[in-house]
């Protein structure tokens, strides 16, 4: 009999304490699907930063590929803003999308982040996806996905921007008469020729 009791007040100890942890464990958490908060990270001021320093000892030297037609272009002459506006084009720093985008960062194994991701929760935004490669705090790639659609082309790119090294760019225009435009883009930066 009082091994039957014992038994019962166990039970009843086990549930007191299971309980709050299944029923705490089954809420809803605003981590696991958290929206981008005022603290976008800033990937267009980090490439723009990254490219004048990148050219202020190097030259860039782009292979353009237009409809599979192939060209080499260098630039070795100063920066010029003109070369920046497509970069500054990839920028989230707008207070009215911090709701707009589902932010997520992932972890290594020593707890430092290893990659931020956005994600756009709007169809009408034209940056759909962000992604930043991080090693041992430092940026080291930057993807990014973008569309944006008018009344006379759709136009959607893909940038890959690596730090200290260049970027690839393949961005696809179809006009409204049904021509499709195809343009990749590789820059590199290299050393200046002396």
């Amino acid at each position: 009999m009082k091994n039957e009791k014992y038994l019962k007040h166990l039970r009843f100890i086990t549930l007191v304490a299971i309980i709050p942890l299944l029923f705490h464990s089954c809420t809803h958490n605003e981590i696991n699907q958290p929206l981008a908060s005022k603290h976008f990270f800033q990937a267009s001021d980090f490439m723009i930063n990254d490219y004048k320093a990148q050219r202020s000892s190097k030259q860039l030297m782009k292979i353009v590929t237009i409809n599979q037609h192939l060209d080499t272009l260098y630039y070795r002459d100063s920066l010029k803003e003109d070369e920046l506006i497509l970069l500054s084009k990839f920028n989230l720093n707008n207070p009215d999308w911090i709701q707009q985008y589902k932010a997520d960062t992932a972890f290594g194994v020593y707890g430092e982040p290893d990659r931020y991701t956005y994600k756009a929760l709007n169809d009408k935004l034209a940056i759909r996806n962000m992604e930043v490669f991080v090693n041992q705090g430092r940026v080291r790639v930057i993807k990014i996905d973008s569309r944006r659609n008018s009344l006379i082309n759709k136009h959607q790119q893909h940038l890959t921007y690596t730090a200290s090294t260049g970027y690839d760019l393949i961005s696809s225009q179809q006009m409204w008469n049904g021509d499709t435009l195809r343009m990749n883009i590789h820059g590199s930066f290299v050393s200046k020729n002396k």
